[in-house]
């Protein structure tokens, strides 16, 4: 006979012991399998049986529902035992306990699952997700030191190489044996990170390992082997024969280990490199080892060519002058300090001569990455930005208000930008620039995000605007601004969704809908929740559409209240099978949540 049925019922059945038979009466995703068991039961009367056993978990109540799921239970067992086959063939071996001692498995499958699928497929958003998951330490789940270790191979570079360099840290010596079988010094990037990260747990038993990736490693391989070099006085000669490669990759791998070794040969080379057409390659020497020699001659240079990239009038030369220039300044701010802010503002004082640069890149484009370099150092550099606000380039005005709220009380930061929330009423470029850019800070990816995921590290960790950004939002009718920033109990905001759902609901398509009702939620409008069951019952209805989809989705941020009326809609045979498993997937959401909740009460 067919077995599949009986599997399904199986793991349905599983499910609600997990999740307590409490949850068990009325289950809609085990009441669907009642149908087909009972046509089975037409060939194979056992089939009848599950059905009616099924039935009485579906009817049972709480206090019947415990016997029922486990009858239940015990006849799918029994009847799956007498179908299926224990056991494997071939010798035992005993498993090689891990020396990973500081994991667990504490992630819920709703958080694991699309983790996951972003270290394990392609496409955009996948590194977005993988950092969140990092700043919020989910990586010592171990159940995810597996789908870690295959990561390093991504195709995305920049997910290989941030797993590599932050994530398989995290489990220590415990991956080594792992990371040396895998390891293929024929191949490409992901054995070159998997050579660095095994020198990085253990460089001194790993030199065996570089002397050998040296000899008979691919290109990649040995430009890392290279890199990991430089921690011995005898590697000097090797590097130093490498700095006259005629790869620049080589040459750049040669300078990385050089900058490691603090002696004045060293020092005066790589000085001497910084004089040359190979500045670029230092570039990651100073980022990563911090060689303070390097950040002072750098400051030096960068002093005396900024004065002279004015005198240069042919616009071809004067724009590769300006590229060295920012390099300089990439090398001279590698580490932040009071030091390196006094040197960055000394650039932005010479607004004069920087002006002036009209090459592409230019002048502005100087000022923006000491902007850049600026926001992320002292206080003092950061209150530096705030004065200046004005005079300096009008597309830096984002990075100087994220700079602001990491040092300003929310009260400062409106009495310091909402003047710059107003349209400028003559034509003014900078003026228009910062208007629309101080709208993108005040809501951010907060609305995308708010309807399909968690918000991003940097929104998270800041405290939530003044109420009064909202107030004149709704003022200034830019409601982008007041979906983002909901506020609990705010009757003007309240008003006004209540007047955007209205004006939404006139329209044949409003893009706006779903903010306008999550937005509703957030700030516990009082008829947020009928609003929306009243949308989810109307766009069911619809031929396949995205949006349908969205509505679904949003269906399981609303009150367990909302369940009857949720259930019916799913239980109406005229609801598509596709949103029918989009809405079910919502109310198991609002179940699952109710249920928590009971229990922690």
């Amino acid at each position: 006979m067919s077995i599949a049925v009986l599997t399904d019922v199986y793991t349905e059945t599983r499910r609600l012991a997990v999740a307590g038979s409490i949850v068990a009466p009325g289950d809609f995703r085990l009441k669907r399998l009642i149908a087909p068991l009972q046509r089975s039961g037409e060939k194979a009367p056992v089939f009848t049986k599950v059905a009616e056993a099924v039935q009485r978990v579906v009817e049972s109540n709480e206090q019947t529902s415990a016997e029922a799921i486990l009858d239940l239970s015990s006849l799918v067992c029994s009847i799956l035992y007498t179908q299926g086959a224990t056991g494997a063939d071939g010798k035992l071996i005993p498993i090689k306990p891990s020396t990973y001692s500081a994991g667990r498995t504490f992630l819920t499958a709703r958080v694991i699952k699309p983790l996951l699928k972003a270290m394990s497929t392609s496409g955009s958003g996948r590194l977005e997700a993988i950092h969140a998951a990092y700043e919020r330490n989910q990586f010592t789940d171990l159940r995810l030191i597996r789908p870690a270790l295959a990561a390093i191979d991504d195709g995305y570079r920049e997910i290989g190489d941030f797993v590599a360099d932050s994530i398989l840290p995290i489990y220590g010596k415990a991956i080594l044996e792992d990371l040396e079988k895998s390891l293929d010094l024929k191949g490409k990037q992901g054995h070159a990170r998997r050579l660095r990260l095994i020198h990085k747990l253990e460089p001194q038993q790993s030199k065996e390992l570089i002397q050998k990736a040296l000899e008979e490693g691919s290109k990649d391989v040995k430009i890392a082997a290279i890199e990991c070099l430089g921690d011995s006085p005898e590697d000097l000669s090797f590097l130093l024969e490498q700095t006259r490669s005629r790869s620049q990759d080589v040459r750049a791998a040669a300078m990385l280990a050089l900058s490691r070794l603090d002696t004045p040969e060293i020092n005066s080379l790589l000085v001497k490199t910084l004089e040359g057409k190979d500045i670029a390659l230092l570039v990651r020497a100073a980022v990563v080892n911090r060689n303070v020699v390097l950040m002072e001659h750098a400051r030096t240079l960068a002093s005396d060519q900024l004065p002279s990239l004015v005198k240069q009038k042919d616009k071809s030369k004067q724009k590769d002058d300006v590229s060295r220039f920012m390099l300089l300044l990439q090398i001279a701010s590698a580490i932040t300090s009071p030091r390196t802010d006094a040197f960055l503002i000394s650039v932005l004082q010479k607004n004069d001569i920087l002006s002036q640069i009209k090459s592409d890149p230019g002048g502005e484009d100087i000022a923006m990455q000491t902007v850049e370099s600026l926001a992320k150092g002292t206080d003092d550099a950061v209150n530096f930005l705030i004065r200046n606000r004005d005079t300096l380039p009008a597309d830096s005005f984002g990075i100087i208000f994220d700079a602001a709220r990491r040092l300003l009380d929310p009260s400062s930061i409106f009495d310091t930008f909402s003047s710059y929330l107003k349209p400028p009423a003559k034509k003014n470029a900078a003026g228009t620039t910062r208007f629309r850019i101080l709208q993108e800070c005040l809501t951010g990816d907060r609305r995308y995000f708010a309807v399909f995921g968690e918000l991003p590290e940097k929104y998270r960790n800041l405290p939530d605007f003044d109420r009064r950004w909202v107030e004149l939002a709704i003022e200034l009718e830019l409601s982008g601004i007041v979906y983002a920033n909901p506020i609990v109990g705010h009757q003007p905001m309240h008003d006004y969704l209540t007047k955007q759902w209205l004006q939404a609901a006139s329209k044949k398509k409003a893009y706006d809908a779903t903010a306008i009702a999550l937005t509703m939620l957030q700030c516990q409008h009082p008829d947020a929740a009928s609003l929306i069951v009243g949308k989810v019952a109307v766009m069911v209805k619809q031929k396949s559409n995205y949006e349908t989809y969205q509505w679904c989705h949003l269906a399981s941020s609303l009150p367990a209240s909302s369940l009857p009326e949720l259930e019916a809609i799913y239980a109406d045979d005229k609801t598509p099978a596709a949103f029918s498993r989009a809405l079910l997937d919502s109310i198991q959401t609002i179940g699952d949540r109710a249920n928590t909740a009971q229990v922690d009460q």
